[in-house]
């Protein structure tokens, strides 16, 4: 499942952010329920010109901190 959410430029500029659940590495692919996640994620971002930065969190369980 992914979330895009935005928010307005106050005193930051705006921003995007995406969040895709239940995803597992699969074959070298990222994928979730239904199926590999690339496409989901090439919709929410800017235009292909636009320059910007990536952050990446995962959240990890317990067992793996």
């Amino acid at each position: 499942m992914i979330k895009v959410k935005e928010t307005s430029a106050k005193t930051t500029p705006a921003k995007r952010s995406i969040t895709v659940s239940g995803v597992r590495i699969e074959n070298g692919a990222f994928v979730d329920e239904e199926g590999n996640i690339v496409d989901s994620v090439l919709e929410a971002l800017p235009e292909a010109n636009s320059i910007f930065d990536i952050k990446i969190a995962i959240e990890l369980d317990e067992d793996e901190e």
